[in-house]
Parts: C-alpha cells; sequence; structure tokens
C-alpha cells in the first residue's frame, strides 16, 4: 500500500479500520461490564459507555452491510459519538472534578494501597510508598486525566482521518 492507505503505518486500511471496529466493541463490552461491577463508574462515566455503545452499533452495520453508504454513517458516527460526545464530556468530567473524585474515592484509595501491600507480600521486597493519601491521589490525578484525555482525543482524530480516507 502506498502512503496515506494504511492505518497505524503497518495495516491496509481495510484491516486497519475493522480492527478498530472489533476493539470499539470490545471495549464497550468491558465498559459495560465494569459499569456493571462498580456503580460509582457508571454514575460519572455513563454518557461514554452510551456514545460507544451506539458507535459499536453503527460498525456492527457496516461490516454486515459494507457499502458506501455505511462507511459514510462510520464516518459521521465517529466524529459524533466517540470525537465530540466521547471526548467532550471526558473533558467535562475532568474539569468539574467528577474524574478525580471517582478515581480518589475512599474505596479506590483503600484498593490502592491494599495492592501495594499485597505486592510486598509477595514479593518480599519493601517498596519504600508511603500508603496514597487522598490528597496525593488528588494533586497527581488531574493532570493525568488531562493528559489521558488530549492522548485520546488526538487517537480519535487520527482514527477519524483514516476512517475518512476509508470512507471514499
Amino acid at each position: 500500500p502506498q502512503m496515506g492507505e494504511t492505518c497505524c503505518l503497518c495495516l491496509p486500511i481495510e484491516c486497519g479500520v475493522k480492527f478498530l471496529a472489533i476493539l470499539t466493541i470490545l471495549s464497550t463490552i468491558a465498559n459495560g461490564i465494569w459499569a456493571y461491577v462498580d456503580p460509582a463508574y457508571c454514575a460519572v462515566f455513563w454518557p461514554i459507555i452510551a456514545a460507544y455503545g451506539v458507535m459499536s452499533l453503527i460498525w456492527i452495520y457496516n461490516i454486515m452491510s459494507d457499502h458506501e453508504s455505511s462507511r459514510k454513517c462510520a464516518l459521521l458516527g465517529w466524529l459524533v459519538f466517540p470525537l465530540v460526545i466521547g471526548s467532550g464530556y471526558y473533558a467535562y468530567v475532568i474539569m468539574s472534578g467528577k474524574g478525580v473524585d471517582y478515581m480518589c474515592s475512599d474505596a479506590n484509595i483503600e484498593h490502592i494501597n491494599e495492592d501495594i501491600s499485597q505486592i510486598e507480600d509477595d514479593t518480599g521486597a519493601d517498596l519504600g510508598l508511603e500508603p496514597v493519601t487522598s490528597q496525593d491521589c488528588k494533586m497527581g490525578g488531574k493532570n493525568g486525566l488531562i493528559a489521558d484525555c488530549v492522548f485520546k482525543t488526538l487517537f480519535d482524530l487520527y482514527f477519524f482521518y483514516v476512517i475518512h480516507r476509508w470512507s471514499r
């Protein structure tokens, strides 16, 4: 393939888009399971889960009926659902503090500290880590989420470009 006819510089564009479709569907299933297991996660991130759920349905439609109009539907769907709704709502969750509040909840911090202790017990090594506090978590949490949101949006923009090339 010539430059521009690939996805991620190595896959033929058709294969890359199908792989993206499968990853989208699998991540939607995983997020749905996580939302069921952790209602606090669902309460914060349900619009993103729903957006990716709709995109997964669009991908299934495209896989079952691959023609020009279904490809254009996938392009528009990617623009609206993952890129605008997914990234936009994720940015809102971060800036409103809801993301850090979820990430740094007492239950999650307790789980982190238990994991650290378990690793030290299993390995017999002293990692020299102090227990994580809510303040520690919130200090680094927002910056980490902002970086994650920026990278996620850049990846979504790149995949929009790939889907655009594929849909023509």
